[in-house]
């Protein structure tokens, strides 16, 4: 019925068949080396087949809010079944580029999880991780200030050290040191990793990471956080909740400073571990999320071009 020019169809149904079968080459081969073998092609198949059912055609036709509420729910649905699941680098990258709804939960497994896994002690990982993976706290990854962002070394959030509490204090000490863009903030996070730099005693230490609480139980903000919605946007990243966040002199206990390289001890002594290797390691996470970004454009030029050559073949 199909391959005959109705009114109803366009009598196109053989074409691509006959196209695939005159390819020179093994399709399953290829697709096993753009993947990097068989094992992973059969692992990213797996990833996409828990997309099943959720297509969204009629997203353009959405409001911002219902398109917010879609990616939370789909989200949760396909994740709550594996409560212990921790995605490597490339397993966020594929479910990335197959995802039909982008949003912000993409930023608590691949900035916030991913910070803690490679940045946290152990003892942190055995307190937080599986809180996350659980969604019993959700989180974003506050690095970009109004003032700087690729320039990390230039940030200007402060974390000073109260010995007598055994504290650090978070905060904002100009406009231009709020944070401003990370996805997740404005409206999903419960938690966020802050970038901020360093002070002990009137002696900086450069930039480190902390595990910030920014909302109670009713999620609203804490005391001191100061959180506001960038609003709507173009693209797909209209999902995407990103924020402003303002800190105000916010107390943290000391073990929520990351300490897989360094630490600080009870009476604010300053210790590398023997990982700690170059200072740059603390900028790490946003290194590998933008090689993500690079390998998400090759999806969706990979998809663009798919679509091109099917409807040329057609025409």
């Amino acid at each position: 019925f199909f391959d005959m020019a109705t009114r109803d169809s366009g009598g196109t149904e053989h074409v691509l068949p006959q196209e695939r079968a005159q390819a020179t080459f093994d399709v399953e081969k290829v697709t096993n080396l753009l993947d990097g073998n068989e094992k992973a092609t059969k692992r990213r198949r797996w990833f996409i087949g828990h997309n099943e059912g959720m297509g969204l055609t009629d997203r353009y036709n959405m409001r911002r809010e219902d398109l917010f509420k879609k990616h939370c729910s789909d989200f949760i649905t396909i994740h709550k079944k594996f409560p212990n699941f921790k995605p490597t680098n490339k397993d966020v990258q594929w479910m990335s580029s197959n995802s039909t709804m982008l949003g912000p939960f993409g930023n608590h497994y691949g900035l916030f999880c991913v910070t803690i896994q490679t940045h946290a002690s152990e003892e942190q990982k055995s307190w937080w991780l599986p809180k996350a993976l659980r969604f019993e706290m959700i989180g974003c990854y506050a690095q970009t200030e109004i003032g700087h962002g690729s320039n990390v070394r230039g940030l200007q959030t402060t974390a000073t050290y109260d010995k007598g509490a055994q504290q650090f204090i978070l905060h904002s000490p100009t406009l231009k040191a709020c944070k401003w863009w990370p996805g997740a903030l404005a409206k999903l996070s419960t938690h966020a990793i802050v970038y901020a730099q360093l002070f002990m005693e009137g002696k900086e230490y450069g930039l480190h990471s902390f595990l910030l609480q920014i909302r109670d139980h009713e999620h609203k903000p804490m005391l001191g956080v100061e959180l506001l919605d960038m609003g709507p946007k173009t693209g797909t990243g209209n999902i995407t909740d990103h924020g402003f966040m303002r800190l105000t002199q916010v107390r943290i206990p000391r073990e929520f400073m990351l300490a897989r390289f360094q630490q600080v001890t009870p009476d604010g002594k300053y210790i590398k571990t023997r990982q700690s290797g170059t200072d740059n390691i603390q900028y790490s996470t946003m290194v590998v999320t933008r090689v993500s970004m690079v390998a998400g454009a090759g999806a969706a030029l990979a998809k663009a071009v798919t679509i091109a050559t099917r409807y040329s073949a057609i025409r």
